[in-house]
């Protein structure tokens, strides 16, 4: 009867899982751009990554190098991939998602992304931040703070969205 009930005991413990998605937007690709992203494992353990890239349309989309959405990384290992983008699609993004199978793990891996493009003849680098999902997010700030920049709306989720804007001079 111990037995049972020490394993009873234990199977909360060991079923309690937690996901961290980070996502990385606005990747630009065609015939002057090229854009990639770098995953590095900070840990002493193997971590399982789910890395899923997704075209401006929504189609998933391949990486370079990667036959599969699951990439492993070994510890203190440090991957590369870039996106594979077709003639119709110019932007892309990605989400990546590392699942912590125990309650007393942290999360281990870095991810960043970067964005390269050719214009006349100089190489322009840009790095990209990693973005975390968020159920209602909000935005406020100058939008004098923002000549140039874009402002990504990304839903990650397999339902459709509603964003709104609201936009006042005053």
């Amino acid at each position: 009867m111990k037995s049972v009930l020490l394993l009873l005991a234990a199977l909360p413990a060991c079923a309690q899982e937690r996901t961290i998605d980070r996502v990385l937007p606005a990747l630009a690709a065609g015939k002057a751009c090229t854009s990639a992203i770098q995953l590095q494992n900070l840990g002493e353990r193997p971590v399982t990554l789910a890395v899923e890239a997704y075209g401006e349309n929504g189609a998933l989309m391949a990486l370079k190098g990667q036959a599969a959405i699951a990439v492993d990384l070994a510890p203190r290992e440090r991957k590369t991939y870039r996106l594979e983008l077709s003639d119709e699609t110019t932007g892309a993004w990605v989400r990546v998602r590392e699942t912590l199978a125990a309650a007393q793990f942290s999360p281990v891996v870095t991810v960043s992304g970067s964005t390269e493009c050719v214009a006349g003849n100089e190489l322009r680098t840009v790095a990209r931040e990693v973005a975390f999902p968020m159920r209602n997010p909000w935005f406020e700030g100058d939008v004098s703070e923002l000549p140039g920049d874009l402002l990504a709306v990304v839903n990650t989720s397999a339902q459709p969205a509603t964003a709104s804007l609201c936009y006042s001079a005053a």
